[in-house]
């Protein structure tokens, strides 16, 4: 009798570890943040900048004022307050300008583990 409730407890400790690794793992991938920013477009104006734990736009835009995260380094170094930015839709590239001269960006850090996720479209450009 004391063997069947040993098993019993191992097989829902098994069933409790499983689900909870099943949720963990969709719950923890970051794809989810990058993939509609990529995917957007937009137009605008870059009304502040700002660094927290990464670099980031605020801008005044056809959508709203958009508050852009993990800005890549180049676009941060590169743009002012009062630059117009034109995000390509599907790419991980922008169109900045400033003082008359236009540059095409990268938009944002994708970190390699989130590219190579499985989760990650193929057809999706981040580079």
């Amino acid at each position: 009798m004391k063997r069947y409730s040993n098993n019993k407890y191992s097989i829902l400790f098994l069933i409790v570890f499983f689900t909870i690794m099943f949720f963990a793992r969709n719950l923890f991938d970051r794809t989810r943040f990058y993939i509609p920013e990529i995917k957007k477009t937009f137009s605008g104006t870059i009304i502040d900048k700002y660094q927290t734990k990464s670099f980031h736009l605020k801008m005044n835009t056809n959508l709203g004022i958009v508050d852009i995260f993990n800005v890549e380094d180049s676009l941060w170094k590169v743009s002012k307050v009062g630059d117009s930015l034109y995000k390509i839709m599907n790419e991980n590239q922008v169109v900045l300008s400033s003082s008359g001269k236009k540059y095409r960006l990268k938009y944002m850090f994708v970190p390699p583990e989130v590219l190579q996720n499985k989760n990650w479209p193929k057809d999706l450009k981040a580079d």
